[in-house]
Formats: structure tokens, C-alpha cells, sequence
């Protein structure tokens, strides 16, 4: 029996009345994204205000060849986080509030769970009151007016609209903003090449050594690094070999991450850059203001599709899809995806997050922490000790074999804090130590205590 008639049948099995069928096992015909398709979307996905930030921030304390390369071993190393963690998706098609249901327990999934979407509802306020603002500022250039709030609403419902109706709708979106934020970004680095007369002589040139390699690397990664504990709620809907190995039903996925994450976010680290050098502005739409100065209404037309495009693409996978599918785990059999969405959203509005502007970085240390150790757990848990394989049908079971000590794997629990202080002790390599910390002892934890209790029959048979 091929793999995927044995996960059909177990899926068959399952007592959907426990679970909504937005969390089920995704089934073959529901795996419409193809790897051309998952391309689009990480290139819309990954293309961040933060990528152009940081490489006009970076200079001078790194060289311009330092900032590239600080780049590409960051983004390479968040692909291989990517690529590990997806395979859950790619594989079993679960998302990840599910999955976490295998190292944490039945019960203890629902916390790892809340840690990723609180801060993703978070961001998803934070990123839409930034477009809103700049969106507001358009309106007033083209009008003379506008209405902060009114446009916050609007941009905010047309984010939550585009992420509730699912992939599919979102996969349509990036296939309209993914072309135009490339032609921007390309016309952008032209126009400061041909009009600043950048040269070789100023990517050769040296940096002032005020920051280490190494920190430029966990900077570089930073923004994507989120998106490695959740990918599989994405990779769930690729299409693939219903048979063959990792490499052979990963590779088109591997494919599209690495080509529309690692060169696209590099090409934006270098427009930044090169502004950063040549104009003294970080601020990509100070930027484009400059740009396209001698034309209004490109101008206008460039700062929308940049805005807009790159916050919507952004915020609908990283930032609502994700704490989705936590929110409907929380409420098995009750609460369906898209409304799970709409709730999301309306909660990261009413953060106001805006008003935290001034402890972004506290924030984003604490969220580093937590997340590390979760990541180190997962691959730990998935790779090293279950061989890529699950018990589906127990995943769906509270009195099954993911059950533990009341539905609570004491292991995950004890690692996880070593593994997020960890992080606090190194604060500028907070994820990748927690990472490095939660996975061994996971391993060691499972290995040598919690598999001699309760046996798992994918790991023991």
C-alpha cells in the first residue's frame, strides 16, 4: 500500500467531530500549490521593508561584501530550517498546531501554539498601521486629505478578506504582486546605480569592523526566522510524489523557497544598501520619493503596489494564517479556519501595537527566545527520533499515544526552559542558541526517560 493510500485511510478514521476539518490531514485533492505557484508566493512573502532596512543600516559596520554575504548564510540557513520543518506539511499535510500535538502532548500543543500566533497577531497590527500610514500618505499626495483610520480598517480587512478564503486566494494575490515588486525593486537599483554612479569600487569597499560577521548573519535571518516553526501550514497545500524519499518529495518545494527567499531578500538587502551609501536614506519610501520625483503618478503608482503588495503578501502567511489554525486548535470541532482568521485579526488591531513601537527589540528578543527551543524540538522530535514518520490516527486522539502525563509531554516542557534562557544569555543569538540547546535535550530527554514510559509506536516498532 503506497504512503498516501495508508495516510488516505487513516484520515478516514479520524473522528472529525474533535476537529474541524480545516485541521485534518490535507487530501491529495486539496493540494492545488504547485512549486512554480509556492515560488510566487515566497517571493511575495519574503520581500520585507525590514530586508531594505537592514542593508542600508548595516554599512558601515559591515562592508558591502560582508553585508551580502551575511545575507546569503543567513537566508541559506533559515532555507534549511524551512526545508526540515516543512517536510511535516509536504509529507503528512498537517499543519503546525497539529503536529505540535507529537513532541508537546495533546493538551501542552495548545502552548507552543499560543507563543507563535500572540506575537503574530502582534505583527500583523504593527505591519498594517505602518502600510496604513504610508498609504495615508499617497492619499493626501493625490488628494489633499485623508483619514488615518479609515484606512487602517480598510487595509486591515482587506488582509484578514485575502487570508480567510484561503491559500488558493492568497496564492492568486502574490501572483499579481510578486511580478511588480520585482520590476519596482529592479528600477530602483538602476535608477541609484545610473544616477549616484555606484561602482565597483564602492561594493569593494572596506566597512569600519563595528560589527562581527556573525551578527549580521542572526540579523539578516531574524525576519524570516518565525516563519520556520509555522511553514508546514503552508506546504501542506503543495502537490507531490505520493511516494520516493525526503529529497524527492521535497525538492520542488526546496526549490521554490530557496529562489523566492535567498536571492529575492538578497536583491533588496543590495538595493537598501546601495540607498543606504549613495543617499544617506534607509527609508524605502523616502526612497522611492526620490526615484520617481520627476513623475507623480508613477510615483504614487510605485509606492501603492510596493506598500500594499509587500504588507498584504506578507502579513496574510506569516502573521494570519498561522495563529488561524491555533485558534480553531484551540476550539476542536468548533471554530472553522476563516473565522479563526477574522478573530486573529480583529485581536492585532485591538493590541494597537503601534503604541510598542519603542520595545520592537525587547519583543523581538523575548519572541526569539521562545521560538528557538520550539524549532530545535520539532526537528529534533520529527528527523532524528520519528524518522519522518506520525501516528495520524493518535494525533486526533486525546487518550492516544501523544497523551503522555495528562496530555502534557513533561520533556518538551523542561526543555523548552533551559532552551529559552539560553537565548536571553546570548541575546544576539538568541533563536539559533535555543535551537541548538532545545533540540539536544529534547533528544536525550525522549531518548533516555519519556520513551521508556510511553512508547511511540512509529519510533519503537
Amino acid at each position: 500500500m503506497s504512503d498516501q493510500m495508508e495516510k488516505s485511510t487513516a484520515v478516514q478514521e479520524l473522528d472529525s467531530s474533535t476537529t474541524h476539518e480545516d485541521l485534518m490531514p490535507t487530501p491529495p485533492e486539496k493540494r492545488t500549490i504547485t512549486s512554480v505557484t509556492f515560488f510566487v508566493m515566497c517571493v511575495g512573502m519574503y520581500v520585507q521593508l525590514l530586508s531594505f532596512i537592514n542593508g542600508a543600516q548595516l554599512y558601515p559596520g559591515l562592508s558591502p561584501k560582508m553585508i551580502i554575504f551575511a545575507c546569503l548564510a543567513g537566508n541559506g540557513l533559515v532555507w534549511l530550517l524551512l526545508t526540515l520543518t516543512g517536510d511535516i506539511g509536504i509529507k503528512h499535510g498537517l499543519p503546525y498546531a497539529i503536529y505540535l500535538r507529537a513532541p508537546f502532548g495533546y493538551k501542552g500543543s495548545q502552548a507552543p501554539g499560543l507563543v507563535r500566533a500572540i506575537p503574530a497577531m502582534f505583527w500583523f497590527g504593527f505591519q498594517t498601521y505602518l502600510g496604513s500610514m504610508a498609504i495615508h500618505e499617497i492619499v493626501k499626495l493625490i488628494f489633499g486629505k485623508s483619514n488615518l483610520w479609515i484606512i487602517v480598517f480598510l487595509f486591515a480587512a482587506a488582509q484578514v478578506v485575502n487570508c480567510a478564503m484561503g491559500v488558493n486566494a492568497m496564492a492568486k494575490f502574490d501572483w499579481v504582486a510578486t511580478p511588480i515588486l520585482l520590476v519596482v525593486g529592479i528600477y530602483i537599483e538602476y535608477f541609484l546605480i545610473k544616477n549616484y554612479n555606484i561602482t565597483w569600487d564602492v561594493i569593494n569597499a572596506p566597512g569600519d569592523g563595528s560589527m562581527s560577521v556573525l551578527m549580521g548573519i542572526a540579523i539578516m535571518a531574524g525576519p524570516q526566522t518565525t516563519m520556520a516553526v509555522s511553514v508546514c501550514d503552508l506546504t501542506r497545500f503543495i502537490k507531490r510524489k505520493e511516494s520516493g524519499g525526503f529529497f524527492e518529495q521535497n525538492k520542488g518545494a526546496m526549490c521554490a523557497q530557496f529562489f523566492g527567499m535567498v536571492p529575492v531578500i538578497t536583491m533588496f538587502v543590495l538595493i537598501g544598501m546601495t540607498s543606504g551609501i549613495a543617499t544617506g536614506e534607509y527609508n524605502p519610501i523616502t526612497v522611492m520619493t526620490v526615484v520617481f520625483a520627476d513623475n507623480p503618478v508613477i510615483l504614487v503608482l510605485a509606492l501603492s503596489a510596493f506598500v500594499v503588495f509587500a504588507q498584504i503578501a506578507t502579513n496574510t502567511a506569516q502573521n494570519l494564517m498561522p495563529p488561524g489554525y491555533v485558534l480553531s486548535n484551540l476550539f476542536p470541532g468548533k471554530l472553522k479556519y476563516s473565522t479563526a482568521v477574522v478573530i486573529c485579526g480583529c485581536v492585532g488591531m485591538a493590541m494597537m501595537p503601534w503604541r510598542f513601537e519603542a520595545h520592537v527589540n525587547i519583543i523581538l528578543l523575548v519572541v526569539g527566545c521562545l521560538l528557538g527551543p520550539v524549532v530545535g524540538i520539532m526537528i529534533a522530535d520529527y528527523h532524528m527520533l520519528r524518522h519522518r514518520q506520525l501516528n495520524i490516527k493518535a494525533l486526533y486522539d486525546t487518550s492516544g499515544q501523544y497523551n503522555y502525563v495528562n496530555g502534557f509531554n513533561p520533556a518538551a516542557f523542561i526543555v523548552w526552559i533551559p532552551g529559552a534562557l539560553s537565548g536571553f544569555l546570548i541575546p544576539d543569538y538568541a533563536f539559533f542558541v535555543g535551537i541548538i540547546v532545545g533540540g539536544i535535550c529534547y533528544y536525550l530527554m525522549m531518548k533516555f526517560w519519556i520513551l521508556k514510559k510511553y512508547p511511540q509506536s512509529e519510533i519503537t516498532d
